[in-house]
């Protein structure tokens, strides 16, 4: 069992992989600046492989709390000739959710670590996976070319997730594949897609939320793929949206806002 503490000023230029069994701790205040080697118009593999990037695989355990005082930033490094970089990854072994692979993506795609590393549903390990994260801004993430989110959940199994700003992203702001996940007093702000986004029968309770749409964004909330075990829901109190935008309900999901319910249709 590895465990990675880091704190101060971290440059990422390749990924950070949390294997199963080992824990992330990223102190108070710590900085991460990612940034890519993989040049222009790059593939899939390159975009993940050459690119900074934090992937936790299912049965790790991640401790990123910040304080509203120092918070812990993930960001595009600004220094950086190149400073794509992929997101953050958290995947578990929820029960409720179908064993599979981010985006179905193989060895192929994205080479066989990171096949390991964002496998995620019943049976994905043999320990439950413990996420912790309050008070954590991620910053430029992603990317549209592949579905690169800014923080991207799998089978979750968290009890909340606390105070977190997504900033800038190149495609969902917050997405949640399967599982079930709190979101408390979270903030999203230009994302090139939707804001927050829910599929795979998730099971996302919003309890707070800020969403602030750019002239490029999607849906404030989006909600579909509804098949297997549960169907996709979005429940959501104290949630304040600003700009263009709306909620989209897609394969029977649901979406229930301040007290509204969004109808929900086939497409």
């Amino acid at each position: 069992m590895t465990v990675i503490n880091l704190k101060g000023n971290v440059t990422l230029k390749t990924p950070l992989i949390i294997k199963d069994g080992d824990t992330l701790n990223v102190a108070p205040g710590t900085v991460i600046n990612c940034s890519s080697t993989a040049g222009s118009s790059p593939s899939l593999y390159d975009n993940l492989n050459k690119s900074g990037g934090i992937f936790l695989s299912s049965g790790s355990t991640t401790n990123m709390i910040g304080t509203e005082k120092n918070p812990i930033v993930v960001r595009a490094d600004p220094k950086a000739s190149n400073s794509n970089w992929s997101g953050m990854y958290f995947m578990s072994n929820n029960k409720n959710t179908s064993k599979t692979v981010l985006e179905d993506w193989t060895a192929t795609d994205i080479g066989s670590e990171l096949v390991a590393a964002l496998t995620y549903g019943e049976g994905a390990s043999s320990k439950n996976s413990h996420h912790n994260l309050k008070c954590v801004v991620v910053d430029g993430a992603g990317g549209s070319d592949g579905d690169l989110n800014s923080v991207t959940f799998g089978g979750a199994t968290c009890p909340s997730v606390e105070k977190i700003m997504v900033l800038n992203g190149q495609d969902d702001g917050i997405e949640c594949f399967g599982g079930e996940l709190t979101l408390k007093q979270v903030a999203v702000s230009n994302v090139l897609d939707d804001a927050i986004d829910a599929d795979q029968g998730a099971q996302v309770t919003v309890l707070g939320a800020f969403l602030v749409n750019g002239p490029n964004s999607g849906n404030f909330i989006e909600a579909g793929g509804s098949k297997g075990k549960d169907r996709t829901r979005v429940i959501g109190t104290n949630v304040n949206c600003k700009g263009k935008g709306g909620v989209q309900t897609k394969d029977f999901s649901n979406i229930m806002v301040n007290g509204f319910m969004s109808i929900p249709t086939l497409t």
